[in-house]
């Protein structure tokens, strides 16, 4: 193989890995696009639900003053004992039951947000990824939707809910 060939494939080669993945979106995220809480906090309910994403969607979203929980489902656990012996013409029952309900949730705390960046997909110019990160740079959660504008919203509805004065 010649130099000539192997140069031609090298640059192919290395458009074709940039033109993969997601590039950063420039847009900071404006706390004074809401003027009520609930109205955002609304709107990030609404995202995190609309989440074009199945396997990342939530089946329940709370927000409070201090923390989003996204839940995924609720974990129950059970163990049971029942014993009966007949007594006269009667019977004596004892019984013994323990259960422990567990909600499998993700926490996001509004105080740990640190960036909220937006990413499009690469060729695909209806496809946007908001990442929500902490402050020591580990992501925290993320929603993907299909325009631009909903990322935008989403991410200044996120900046009003951390800014905002508490209820």
């Amino acid at each position: 193989m010649s130099n000539g060939i192997k140069w031609c494939a090298v640059i192919l080669l290395t458009f074709a890995i940039a033109g993969c993945g997601s590039q950063r979106v420039s847009y900071a995220p404006s706390a004074t696009q809401f003027s009520d809480r609930q109205q955002a906090a609304d709107l990030v309910e609404q995202a995190f639900f609309e989440d074009y994403g199945k396997k990342f969607r939530p089946q329940s979203v709370l927000i409070t003053d201090k923390v989003i929980i996204l839940s995924d489902g609720v974990i129950s656990e059970a163990t049971g004992f029942a014993s009966a012996a007949p007594l006269g013409s009667g019977a004596f029952a004892a019984g013994s039951s323990t259960s422990v309900t567990r909600d499998a949730s993700r926490r996001i705390y509004l105080n740990s947000i640190d960036d909220i960046s937006i990413y499009q997909k690469r060729g695909r110019s209806s496809r946007f990824t908001v990442v929500i990160r902490g402050q020591d740079g580990r992501e925290l959660g993320s929603i993907r939707t299909g325009s631009l504008e909903r990322a935008q919203r989403f991410s200044d509805a996120l900046t009003y809910l951390k800014t905002s004065p508490k209820q």
